[in-house]
């Protein structure tokens, strides 16, 4: 079903040393990135449908439960911001961090979904105005997607 490798998402675990409820009250805390436990999300093109998966399940997007609700809106405006709410995409998590245990796996998730879809996005958008540009600005382009891709 799955055609080709559009973007991938890598995001770390993370451990909060001392200070976990203090920053909740805008106060410092100690916290440290734990680089072994990682998600990573892989976003392939699909001939039709959106689709999330992992090792568990593999559902359409828009009959995902309650307990994906963050995901899928999170999704949803993504693709809403870049005009890309139709394209046909299959969304792949891979994870190893514990959930529910204060390590960051809701937030690791949401980033990985982020970074992933900016590079799906930015190379579909740099497929697609690259054909109507002279070299120097295609060179001046991926220079500057590059940058910001290093930000994220």
């Amino acid at each position: 079903m799955t055609i080709n490798k559009m973007g991938t998402g890598i995001a770390h675990s993370k451990l909060i040393l001392i200070g976990e409820h203090s920053v909740v009250y805008g106060q410092p805390a100690i916290a440290l990135p734990v680089t072994i436990l990682k998600t990573t999300v892989t976003i392939t093109s699909s001939k039709y449908g959106q689709y999330i998966e992992n090792n568990e399940f593999r559902r359409r997007l828009d009959l995902m439960g309650d307990e994906f609700e963050g995901i899928r809106q999170l999704i949803m405006r993504l693709l809403s911001k870049f005009h890309s709410s139709k394209m046909p995409f299959s969304l792949e998590i891979d994870s190893n961090i514990p959930q529910g245990r204060g390590l960051g796996a809701s937030a690791s998730l949401a980033t990985a979904i982020i970074r992933a879809f900016m590079i799906s996005l930015m190379l579909n958008f740099r497929k697609k105005i690259y054909s109507f540009m002279p070299t120097f600005q295609k060179i001046l382009l991926t220079e500057n997607l590059l940058e910001l891709m290093w930000q994220l």
